[in-house]
């Protein structure tokens, strides 16, 4: 079909990847009784291999369309889920690719404000999720480029996003300190 792809393939594509990534996470309620936890375990990554492949082929779509801001914002909000999922089932790895995959579409469509928003959001994700897996080695970095992606977004964001990545700067630092990986300096 030599249509221009839109909204009603773009946002269909959404909810498909933001599903499997939210059910990859939640086999253990789906499965009957008497399941095993490599059952689980299985099904999740099932799940997982589901999602990741869905965006992957979302990815295409949208590098076969790079003038088209719709299918980008709709790949950003899945991104966005995507990075959450990936940095709560501890791929640390994989939600850092699509942090990068959001920088790059920020950098597409620079004066788009849902993509800055999108790729924002996600990042605040990626530092929870570094916060709570006390991955504090990436923190810091994240933190950097949440502050650039606010930077362009209007003040009372950037003032909203600056607030929370200081506020996660100071938890991670508290937690470090209490954890005695660091001290403080004289």
């Amino acid at each position: 079909d030599e249509r221009e792809p839109t909204e009603d393939v773009a946002e269909p594509l959404f909810h498909l990847v933001s599903m499997l990534y939210a059910h990859a996470g939640e086999s253990s309620e789906a499965l009957p009784s008497g399941f095993t936890g490599e059952d689980v375990e299985e099904a999740d990554s099932e799940l997982l291999a589901r999602a990741r492949s869905w965006l992957s082929r979302f990815d295409k779509l949208a590098e076969r369309h790079p003038d088209n801001p719709d299918i980008h914002l709709e790949l950003a909000r899945a991104l966005t889920n995507a990075t959450g999922h990936e940095g709560g089932a501890g791929e640390f790895e994989e939600m850092r690719e699509r942090l990068g995959r959001l920088e790059t579409l920020v950098e597409t469509h620079p004066n788009h404000h849902g993509m800055n928003e999108n790729a924002s959001v996600a990042h605040v994700y990626a530092i929870n999720t570094c916060v709570d897996d006390e991955a504090f080695e990436t923190v810091g970095e994240i933190i950097e480029k949440l502050a650039g992606l606010a930077a362009t977004v209007d003040q009372f964001r950037f003032s909203e996003r600056r607030a929370a990545a200081e506020d996660l700067s100071e938890q991670t630092t508290r937690k470090l300190l209490e954890s005695g990986r660091i001290e403080l300096l004289g």
